[in-house]
């Protein structure tokens, strides 16, 4: 082998190994670019932000709860919520630079002020002590600890004013607060519009600016303007623009990113808005609600699967089998393509009282009679149901239950609510139409009508006092076309509605919120978790990285185990790790 041979060999080998090295970088999500340390205060540059030694600075880290969802003042009573140096160490050894300080309106007063300022310079000193900065952000912006984000008493313009004045006052000169974050989440509406928001933007940034402070401003977008930007009536000021460009020039601006909110915030509250059960990516279903989307009738079982007698007793409905392709080819209204379907149990034609439980939707190929696979739907949204079979035919997946009802009776002719973990309903009078019905609310996963599939529906019933009508169930199908939320989704609505209009003015954007729950913190295991969670959060990461968007991530403690906080007391390392990664 000629001299000439073995380095040609060495130097492809060379190449080799750089470029594994990469894919291996790759593969596991790593971010490369770890927030580096901030000297001095820092300023905003047109599109980037800079510190005392010139450097140009990307802002990554944690946001950081401190008590303000349930503590009335600061610094806070449950001594537990108080952040240590530890804290602060764990944050900056992740890879941290900043972290975002939640602040409540009513903390700061004056007769608090002194409590809430030895908290404050505490607090302060001990990121100083971790190489870390803040952005002070006034989350909860309510009169007396109300109006937490969009109701209640909001402070005044004035109140506002005075609020960051004082907080100016103490902190004009203080390094260690890279900024100040004015109004999380604000909410607009017909009673407060998008001119008034900027209009108390402006004159917060005046009072600041006329103390001579000269720490960055951010500021966020409408919370409610993304989904619907051409509201004119209440987007007044900058119509289907992400933000109105201020003149101040040292402006960061700022959104937030939960989206699919029904997968990141599945265990927050037990309500039918956040249901458990949902996947990542998730389809989700434009034009579906109570009263749209709809394009079948409701397809009535026959007379032999109908139950209507009276007493005390618990009894088995079993309902028929049904082809549901070819009920949708029988009616030539309907899209073949998006058809969906979902549950209906009919209770209207009764006069007694009704409880329904365990509840089953049975499924089988039209061709193989004996494999039946069946999903439960059970009767509480905060529950999950779990597709199970006997011959795994299918493989397992989750639903939210999610039941409402439709009646034409008035709320003095029926009662209908979940009572005990079970569905009841009760009709003082007779009516033809009274229904309760799975997968009606715009939050629900429809189930798609598979080709060649029978479908039929099974629950324990419980009928009292009755001497009208009968009890049984059927089907109702939809059609709309599905939102897969998805990296690409993701990827391009940041894209085209903020980082493009960053892009256009010439400013930084920062993404102050973005985060997932782990629904195992509150629950144990559970399905689909953490995998779908550490994807969401690598997909995310990445999207930020390559659009060089500065961020906060929601959050380091959240302290009530509601799925949140990656480090929780029961917080998984799976998390961990893929946050850790994205520094």
């Amino acid at each position: 082998m000629s001299a000439m041979t073995k380095i040609v060999i060495f130097v492809v080998i060379l190449i080799l190994g750089v470029f594994m090295v990469g894919c291996g970088t790759v593969s596991n999500q790593t971010i490369g670019d770890k927030a580096v340390v901030i000297n001095g205060q820092l300023r905003v540059e047109r599109s980037t932000l800079k510190d005392s030694a010139n450097q140009s600075i990307k802002l990554k880290g944690f946001c950081l709860t401190n008590g303000v969802y349930t503590e009335t003042s600061a610094p806070p009573a449950d001594h537990e919520l108080i952040l240590s140096t530890a804290d602060y160490q764990t944050i900056q050894a992740d890879g941290a630079n900043i972290v975002r300080f939640y602040l409540q309106y009513s903390w700061l007063n004056d007769t608090n002020s002194n409590a809430f300022f030895t908290y404050m310079d505490e607090q302060l000193a001990m990121m100083a002590t971790s190489n870390l900065k803040a952005i002070i952000s006034l989350h909860y912006f309510g009169v007396n600890s109300s109006g937490s984000f969009y109701t209640g008493s909001q402070a005044t313009k004035a109140q506002l004013q005075h609020f960051w004045k004082t907080i100016s006052d103490r902190y004009v000169t203080n390094n260690v607060i890279a900024g100040y974050d004015l109004l999380n989440e604000p909410y607009c509406s017909d009673s407060f519009r998008e001119d008034a928001l900027y209009g108390i933007y402006e004159d917060i940034i005046t009072e600041i600016r006329t103390n001579n402070d000269q720490h960055v401003i951010f500021i966020s977008d409408p919370v409610n303007k993304f989904d619907n930007p051409n509201a004119s009536a209440i987007f007044n000021l900058v119509g289907a623009d992400a933000f109105k460009k201020l003149s101040d020039t040292n402006v960061v601006y700022q959104f937030h990113w939960y989206k699919p909110v029904e997968f990141t915030h599945q265990t927050v509250w037990n309500n039918d808005y956040f249901e458990l059960g949902r996947n990542y990516p998730l389809t989700s279903y434009s034009g579906v609600t109570p009263n749209g989307g709809y394009r079948g009738g409701w397809y009535l079982e026959s007379a032999d699967h109908k139950i209507n007698n009276t007493g005390l007793s618990w009894q088995t409905y079993t309902g028929s089998w049904v082809n549901l392709k070819q009920q949708i080819i029988s009616d030539n209204t309907l899209d073949n393509s998006l058809s969906l379907f979902g549950v209906s149990l009919f209770c209207g034609g009764t006069n007694g009282d009704i409880e329904i439980d365990n509840i089953t939707l049975n499924c089988r190929l039209a061709s193989q009679t004996n494999n039946i696979w069946q999903i439960n739907l059970p009767n509480s949204n905060f529950d999950y149901a779990t597709k199970y079979t006997n011959n795994n035919l299918t493989s397992p997946s989750n639903y939210p239950a999610n039941w409402s009802i439709a009646s034409d009776l008035s709320s003095a002719q029926y009662t209908a609510e979940l009572r005990n973990g079970v569905l009841y309903f009760k009709a003082a009078t007779h009516s033809s139409y009274a229904t309760w019905k799975h997968g009606t609310s715009k939050h629900t996963t429809y189930l798609t009508v598979s080709e060649n599939y029978e479908y039929q529906i099974q629950a324990r019933v419980k009928i009292q006092n009755n001497t009208l009508g009968d009890f049984y169930a059927g089907f109702e199908f939809y059609e709309a076309i599905p939102t897969v939320y998805d990296k690409q989704y993701i990827l391009t609505n940041i894209e085209s509605y903020y980082v493009n209009w960053a892009n256009a003015n010439g400013v930084p954007l920062y993404c102050g919120e973005w985060g997932v729950v782990d629904p195992r913190q509150s629950l144990g295991n559970y399905p689909n978790a953490p995998e779908q969670q550490v994807a969401w959060i690598n997909d995310m990461s990445s999207i930020l990285y390559n659009k060089g968007i500065h961020w906060t991530y929601h959050d380091y403690k959240n302290y009530d185990n509601l799925g949140f906080g990656v480090f929780d007391i029961n917080s998984k390392t799976e998390i961990k790790q893929a946050l850790q990664n994205a520094f």
